[in-house]
């Protein structure tokens, strides 16, 4: 996309209290609520591979907020991202909760 229709999902001024700048905010509410939650699991997957500590457990909060579903699943990749990230971790917690989160998007795809 061309600079002046790309969609940044980063707050540069304070990514620990929002997943989105409120520029972007503005650009992803005029969205479908399918494709701003695949805009949003994209962030998260990208953001997921270089995250640690503090910042992935915030993440993997963000991604559990998420309105998941087997198309977003399918096409943003953002559970095996989880799975990754939690495999990853140093932190027990973070598996724990990475564990937690996959499990509980496995139920809701069986039902």
């Amino acid at each position: 996309a061309s600079p002046s229709t790309s969609l940044s999902l980063k707050s540069p001024k304070s990514p620990s209290n929002s997943l989105v700048s409120p520029k972007a905010e503005t650009q992803l509410s005029e969205l479908d609520p399918e494709t701003r939650e695949i805009a949003k699991a994209t962030s998260l997957v990208r953001d997921l591979e270089t995250a640690s500590g503090s910042a992935m457990r915030q993440l993997l909060d963000r991604a559990s907020e998420l309105d998941i579903s087997l198309s977003l699943l399918q096409q943003t990749g953002i559970g095996k991202a989880i799975k990754k990230a939690g495999k990853r971790a140093a932190d027990p917690e973070v598996k724990k909760k990475a564990d937690a989160i996959v499990a509980k998007w496995k139920a809701q795809m069986a039902n």
